[in-house]
């Protein structure tokens, strides 16, 4: 009940700046490659510096909530995206240890994307706040929940930046392709001086979608009838 009557007041609220034609509700799940990439916080000689990144997998599940608005030659679709995610920080250092850093993490963003036919392209901005924290080095391993993170970490937050590709391969169900940068904010205290942690993700990721709200029964008419003509 609460959550209709917010999405009411955004509907009608964003009415009245620019009609919207239908609002969207998006489940995807993406699954990426990570490239960590360690800075120390002061300009100074350390291990952590030019460490080699390792190769790791990540993955997530989220929603989005959008507006959709049809305009010409394009459509505009923009919206929110909340979910979780789990970010894997992996390296060697100079010196040779295996240095990972695990988080799961509460998801909250921000996608607008440009639709044109069955193409989707999105910018995503947003954060992921950690809540469990699992760390290695060597053989030590150690866990941190949420109200222990500032143990081990300092602005425990990783903001990020996304570019996205996705195509509606039928009707609902969507498939994509994606870029991300999480930026360098979080800081780990136990490398020596302390580093940022940041990464680079390129991954793929799978969606199904259902209208919310539709008042003119909009559907994506050229991807219909590109499915009729196929079928003659």
């Amino acid at each position: 009940m609460i959550m209709k009557k917010i999405l009411l007041i955004i509907v009608l609220s964003s009415n009245m700046l620019l009609p919207i034609d239908k609002v969207l509700l998006e489940f995807y799940a993406p699954i990426a490659t990570s490239f960590t990439i360690v800075n120390a916080v002061e300009n100074v000689e350390a291990p952590y510096d030019n460490s080699t990144p390792r190769l790791t997998f990540e993955i997530g599940a989220f929603m989005n909530t959008s507006m959709f608005f049809k305009l010409e030659p394009v459509n505009v679709m923009t919206g929110i995206d909340i979910g979780y995610y789990k970010d894997v920080f992996a390296y060697i250092t100079k010196l040779g240890g295996r240095n990972t850093s695990t988080f799961d993490s509460l998801l909250l963003g921000i996608t607008t994307k440009v639709n044109y036919d069955f193409l989707y392209a999105g910018l995503s901005i947003g954060t992921k706040i950690p809540l469990l924290a699992s760390t290695s080095y060597g053989f030590n391993l150690d866990k941190f929940f949420a109200h222990q993170l500032d143990l081990r970490y300092k602005n425990i937050v990783v903001p990020y930046i996304k570019l996205s590709l996705d195509f509606l391969v039928i009707y609902n169900v969507l498939l994509g392709l994606y870029l991300s940068y999480d930026l360098p904010v979080i800081i780990d205290k136990y490398t020596e001086p302390d580093s940022t942690l940041s990464a680079i993700d390129v991954g793929i990721q799978a969606g199904v979608r259902f209208t919310l709200y539709n008042p003119n029964n909009i559907d994506d008419v050229r991807i219909v009838n590109r499915t009729v003509e196929n079928d003659k």
